[in-house]
């Protein structure tokens, strides 16, 4: 599982830098806080048998768990010693869902 974590989280870095580039998102998340969100994903969510499915499988819980705020208030840096949203007023998950959902629309999956 770990393998595909990390190819997961390369796919979703290029990919939302690929949104950067064709300016259909600011430059406000950097590829550490992409890193930090799909280490929140659990472990159930990867290794199918193509990568498409586990991109799939990790936006639709990133999409989910943004939209509630007593689960992304749960999430944490994979230090695991700091939260990922929590005393971050830099960090806004409204916006991080806005970029989820980009991705999502990007590869062709509809938003749940």
């Amino acid at each position: 599982m770990r393998r595909r974590y990390k190819e997961i989280v390369r796919c979703v870095k290029r990919l939302v830098g690929e949104l950067y580039d064709d300016r259909i998102i600011p430059r406000d998340y950097p590829g550490y806080l992409l890193e930090c969100l799909v280490y929140n994903v659990p472990n159930d969510r990867f290794g199918h048998t193509r990568r498409y499915d586990d991109m799939q499988a990790v936006f639709r819980y990133l999409w989910n768990g943004l939209g509630s705020q007593s689960t992304y208030n749960a999430w944490t840096e994979p230090s695991e010693l700091l939260m990922l949203f929590r005393g971050r007023p830099d960090r806004i998950p409204a916006n991080a869902r806005n970029v989820i959902e980009k991705a999502w629309q990007r590869i062709g999956i509809p938003s749940a």
